[in-house]
C-alpha cells in the first residue's frame, strides 16, 4: 500500500469477517510466523481477530511433554466435558508429520549410501586380494631388494588412491548438484557449505585407505620366500 507511516491504525477490508462492515482497523503487527510447511513457496498474509465465542481448539503448554502428562490432561478434559468428543494431539508430532515425505526420502538416501559404501568396501577387499595375489612375486622381489613394509603399503595405497580420488570428486560434485535440486522444493533452506562435502570426501577416502592398509599389511609382513616357491 506504500504507507510511509506504518500500518497501525489503518483500515483494511477483510472478506468473510464482520457482518456489514468489511473495514478492520489494524491495532498491531506480530512477528512473521510460518503457516504450513517450509515446502510452500508462497506465504499468504495472516491476521488475528478477537472473537466473543470460544474457539474449537484449546492450546496447552507443557513444561515437560510426556505420555503420562498427556494422559492426565485427557482425563481432566474428559471430566469437565464428559459429553463432548475431542482429540488430544501433540503439536510437535503434527509438525513432524508435515515432513514425512521429506524424511522418508532423506532416510532412503542415507541408508542407500551406507549400503553402497559397504558393497564398495567388499569389492575393494576383493580387488586388493586379487592384486596381492597377482603381484605377490613382485612384492617378494621388492622385499628381497630392501623394500620395507611401509614401501609395500605405499605401493598398494597409491594405486588405489589414483582410482578413488577422482571417483570421490565426481561423487561429491554429484551430491552437491542433487542436494541443490532437492532443496529447491523448500522456500527456506540451509546453505550448502563446501566444507561439509570436503569433510565427507576425506572420511570416505580415509575409510578406503584404511581398508587397503589393513588388507595389504599381511602381505607386507609375509615371508617373500613363500611367494617365490613356485618359481
Amino acid at each position: 500500500m506504500d504507507w510511509k507511516d506504518g500500518v497501525v491504525g489503518k483500515f483494511v477490508p477483510v472478506s468473510g469477517h464482520g457482518g456489514n462492515s468489511q473495514d478492520f482497523r489494524i491495532v498491531g503487527v506480530y512477528d512473521d510466523i510460518r503457516i504450513g510447511q517450509i515446502g510452500q513457496d508462497l506465504m499468504y498474509p495472516s491476521a488475528l481477530f478477537y472473537g466473543n465465542r470460544a474457539h474449537q481448539n484449546i492450546v496447552i503448554k507443557f513444561h515437560k511433554l510426556t505420555a503420562e502428562n498427556m494422559a492426565n490432561v485427557h482425563d481432566v478434559i474428559q471430566k469437565f466435558l464428559p459429553d463432548n468428543e475431542f482429540t488430544l494431539a501433540s503439536y510437535s508430532v503434527s509438525v513432524t508429520n508435515l515432513y514425512n515425505a521429506s524424511r522418508l526420502f532423506r532416510n532412503s538416501v542415507m541408508w542407500g549410501g551406507i549400503v553402497t559404501l559397504i558393497i564398495t568396501l567388499i569389492g575393494l577387499i576383493g580387488y586388493i586380494n586379487d592384486e596381492t595375489n597377482r603381484r605377490g612375486k613382485e612384492i617378494a622381489v621388492r622385499k628381497i631388494n630392501g623394500a620395507t613394509e611401509m614401501n609395500i603399503l605405499s605401493l598398494m595405497t597409491r594405486d588405489v588412491a589414483w582410482m578413488a580420488f577422482p571417483a570421490i570428486l565426481i561423487g561429491a560434485a554429484g551430491s552437491y548438484y542433487t542436494g541443490e535440486k532437492w532443496l529447491q522444493q523448500f522456500s527456506e533452506k540451509i546453505p550448502m557449505h563446501a566444507g561439509l562435502f570436503i569433510f565427507c570426501s576425506v572420511c570416505i577416502l580415509t575409510v578406503i585407505l584404511a581398508t587397503v592398509v589393513y588388507r595389504s599389511w599381511m602381505v607386507a609382513v609375509s615371508n617373500p620366500v613363500e611367494s617365490l616357491k613356485s618359481e
